[in-house]
């Protein structure tokens, strides 16, 4: 999970970087790769969303960030959580640190990321994607997956 460095709306560098943008008013746009891509990143052929650790990952990332006015919002980070649980479900895949991380997770020095989520000032840098990792299993759980 991540943030672009754009407005509020997918441009073409999101959305060849990233498998689902979540727009500022909540609408998921797809990526030009799809997640399958990921499985062999060694063609050339994927969504190069993670320094050195795209193979078998899916990109999700919130459209935003272009100048300091255009801030992840709530709608966004709840339709991101949405999708991510969703995703687990096709892909049988278990929720946890592994599974559902944020960028900051794969590499601790990029905290900028998750700087600006609206959670960071109640839970802290260090505690973001467990906040995420929560969210994203209570909507797998209403959602019956």
């Amino acid at each position: 999970m991540d943030l672009t460095g754009g407005g509020y709306k997918a441009n073409a560098t999101d959305k060849k970087a990233y498998h689902f943008i979540v727009e500022g008013d909540g609408n998921i746009v797809e990526g030009t790769h799809k997640p399958e891509d990921n499985l062999d990143c060694t063609d050339g052929n994927y969504a190069a969303h993670i320094a050195n650790k795209n193979t078998g990952s899916i990109g999700i990332a919130i459209a935003c960030r272009k100048d300091l006015a255009t801030q992840p919002t709530r709608k966004q980070v709840e339709a991101m959580c949405k999708l991510a649980a969703d995703l687990c479900k096709k892909y049988k895949l278990q929720i946890n640190r592994h599974t559902v991380a944020t960028h900051m997770e794969h590499d601790p020095k990029n905290k900028i990321d998750i700087n600006n989520l609206p959670c960071v000032a109640v839970y802290g840098r260090d505690n973001v994607g467990n906040w995420l990792r929560n969210k994203v299993i209570w909507y797998s759980r209403i959602k019956g997956i």
